[in-house]
């Protein structure tokens, strides 16, 4: 069902959706953009309001909580503008999430008037089937949607270390196995089935897809501020948030399943995109 704001606060506006890959960019992303004076992404990064049944919700906001906690606590009589704002966005989150607001309501409350475009970045959304994308399409009239691709054994690799990093201690060969064990960490490589999916609901003009690998460089802005018709605007491309110089720091049999397993996706992107695929694909492909 589309949803219309009665008093117009975002008529006309394009509601942006960043659904992936998770490990590749989206944080860095979501920073650049909120950055930009036309663009309205709230503070939260991971709203997950089209996937209400993640499984780590009490975990996620009990994070978001602490917080939004400190962010109060640390509020002066002088602090400029936007912390209000932002400490106002948070406690506006866990009203949305309680059913004391819709998701239009949160978002008229924070969009202004010079913002073009307004959003959320949640990886976790390249795990929705295509009833699930269809009510993400039809929550607005003009939603468009960003996936980003990070060469997928690199990117299986880096979220193998994250929760490595969670557990005090470096990943092994092993971690990279368990993934591989782990449907949803694989679905989550699978750009080959997300991509036509997104395609087959959004179409071809309402979706973005781009490589990590290659994001930070300076037409990479220009391209995607282009295609969400908002101004140019330069990215902080020497910020890079999660970034792993050398991704490749566990080797043995679990690189070598993900490398077969994941051999469509390789397939796909050269079919699809050709040389336009980076050159890290090709070495590791």
């Amino acid at each position: 069902m589309t949803v219309m704001l009665p008093d117009g606060r975002l008529y006309g506006k394009t509601l942006l959706v960043c659904v992936g890959a998770q490990k590749s960019g989206t944080t860095w992303l979501h920073a650049n953009l909120r950055r930009h004076p036309e663009v309205y992404l709230p503070p939260l990064k991971e709203m997950h309001w089209f996937d209400a049944s993640y499984p780590k919700q009490t975990e996620r906001l009990e994070r978001y909580m602490t917080r939004a906690k400190r962010a109060m606590t640390a509020l002066r009589i002088d602090s400029p503008p936007n912390a209000f704002d932002e400490v106002s966005a948070m406690l506006d989150y866990f009203q949305l999430l309680g059913g004391g607001l819709t998701l239009t309501d949160f978002f008229a409350r924070h969009v202004r008037p010079g913002h073009r475009v307004f959003g959320d970045f949640t990886p976790a959304y390249a795990e929705m089937d295509i009833d699930a994308l269809i009510r993400m399409r039809d929550a607005w009239p003009d939603t468009r949607v960003v996936f980003l691709m990070r060469e997928p054994v690199a990117r299986l690799v880096s979220a193998a270390r994250m929760n490595g990093r969670q557990l005090g201690r470096r990943a092994t060969d092993t971690d990279v196995l368990a993934k591989l064990n782990n449907p949803r960490d694989v679905a989550y490589s699978r750009y080959d089935l997300l991509i036509e999916r997104l395609l087959s609901v959004f179409g071809e003009g309402r979706v973005y897809t781009t490589f990590y690998e290659t994001m930070f460089r300076p037409q990479f802005s220009t391209h995607l501020c282009r295609w969400l018709g908002i101004s140019d605007m330069p990215f902080n491309n020497e910020e890079r948030v999660n970034f792993a110089a050398d991704p490749y720091t566990v080797e043995g049999p679990g690189l070598q399943a993900a490398r077969e397993i994941l051999k469509p996706v390789y397939d796909y992107c050269a079919d699809r995109f050709g040389d336009a695929v980076p050159a890290e694909w090709q070495q590791t492909g």
